[in-house]
Parts: C-alpha cells; structure tokens; sequence
C-alpha cells in the first residue's frame, strides 16, 4: 500500500508527529511507500521518526522532503539517522530534498550507509551541504556497494571549481 500525505501540516506544535504514527510505524506490515513531505516535521520529529523506521520492516520508500533540519542543538549526535541507515533492511528509496540538511547531518547519513544493504536511491538535493560534506560521505562510502543513485545536487557544493571537481570525482571513483 502507498501512502501519500504531502503538505498536510501533521505535525505537531512541537514539530513532531502525532505519538500514535510513530507508535504504528514499528508493527506496520502493509505500508510500502510512505510520502510525508511539507508537513512540517523539525527536528525532533524527525529524529523520532527515524527512530521507528529503525524498526519498520515493511516501508521500501520513504519521502521526507520540505521537512526541516534547520534547528538542533549544537554538536547533536543525530544517533537516529545512523541506527535507521543501519538497522533497517527494506527502506531502498529515501527522499530527503530540501530539507536543510548540512554536512554534519550528512556525514551521518554517511556512517549510516557504510553498513546498509538495502538503500538504492537517496535523493537529497537542494540542501546545504558543502564540498567537504560531499567528501566524508565519499569516504563513508567505500564500504557501500548497494547505492545505487545519489543526488546531492546544490549551489552550495559549488564554492569552488576545484572543490566541487575534487569531492565528485571522489564519489565516481567509488562508482567504479
């Protein structure tokens, strides 16, 4: 079954999802692709929700996009993000775009996938992650032979010519 409620505001105040979706999400059997973009889920929310993917065994694609990750402590572990990438075996498609995401989040993305063997497809593009974001996931990548398409595409990798050339061409040496 597929899901789709993009931009239907169901977050919370508080910017999380109502307790009984992230109660559900771990014993849910049915649900294939779930869409929850624009619906105002932060931070918390979000990190919650990675929480009980982690435990999800049914959901193949999960769309995220138009959430925010704009505010979170400083140095926040973002431990969610990493046991979700590493703990779920039937997410193949994630979509993360225009989520505000930034380097440190995606390095953790990046220690997430070193053990995942199940994403195909992460689409995160229109965010705000740099060159050197690009280059630790890169890195991180080397023991992933599962992604199959990344797009980060962005302006702000583009800082400069040789930055930009130097962390792609790091991710299509990994391709090969």
């Amino acid at each position: 079954a597929e899901l789709i409620l993009t931009n239907n505001k169901l977050a919370t105040k508080a910017g999380t999802l109502p307790g009984t979706w992230t109660d559900m999400l771990p014993f849910n059997q049915h649900l294939q692709k779930l869409h929850l973009g624009g619906n105002n889920i932060t931070y918390p929310g979000l990190m919650k929700l990675f929480q009980a993917m982690a435990r999800n065994n049914s959901i193949t694609e999960l769309n995220l996009d138009a959430n925010s990750f704009d505010r979170y402590p400083p140095n926040a572990p973002h431990t969610e993000i990493v046991n979700f990438l590493e703990n779920n075996t039937t997410v193949t498609s994630l979509s993360m775009v225009k989520m505000y995401l930034r380097d440190d989040i995606l390095r953790k993305i990046g220690e997430g996938l070193r053990l995942n063997r199940s994403l195909r497809t992460l689409v995160a593009h229109n965010n705000e992650v740099t060159y050197a974001g690009v280059g630790e996931l890169a890195r991180c990548l080397q023991e992933n032979n599962t992604l199959q398409v990344l797009d980060l595409s962005c302006t702000s990798v583009q800082s400069s010519e040789e930055h930009y050339m130097q962390a792609y061409k790091n991710l299509i040496d990994l391709s090969n």
